[in-house]
């Protein structure tokens, strides 16, 4: 087949594009998993900190 360039051969990544790309089905595994860990961690601090501090005057009864 004329003009068949890449056909079975794996890309060579290097550095973090090992873990995160988007040509191999592990790679895109990864990237959500990143992506929904990322996510669930800013809701989890956001509700977690959300909390007000108690006024000077209510801390002397």
């Amino acid at each position: 087949m004329a003009g068949g360039h890449g056909h079975g051969v794996e890309p060579q990544f290097q550095g973090i594009a090992k873990i995160f790309n988007s040509v191999t089905t592990a790679g895109r595994r990864n990237l959500v998993l990143a992506t929904l860990s990322g996510v669930t961690l800013a809701i989890l601090i956001g509700k977690s900190g959300g909390s007000k501090p108690v006024p000077a005057d209510a801390k002397k009864h």
